[in-house]
């Protein structure tokens, strides 16, 4: 069984600057996606359909962003 030593995952502060930033990048995307489906959702099917939007659509139109 091999175990992967510190030279092959080096931890620097530079990569734990780029992976804080990835992970707030990731955390603020996922909260963009959230938002747009409640807001999506909150429409009523009327209103989806003057932008070109069906109900069932609403998943694939907010995992695209």
């Amino acid at each position: 069984m091999a175990f992967a030593s510190a030279m092959d995952f080096p931890f620097d502060s530079n990569n734990a600057r780029r992976m804080k930033t990835r992970f707030r990048a990731a955390v603020r995307n996922w909260k963009t996606r959230r938002r747009t489906a409640a807001e999506l959702n909150a429409l009523s099917d009327r209103d989806l359909a003057d932008i070109g939007i069906a109900r069932f659509e609403i998943a694939s139109v907010v995992r695209e962003l």
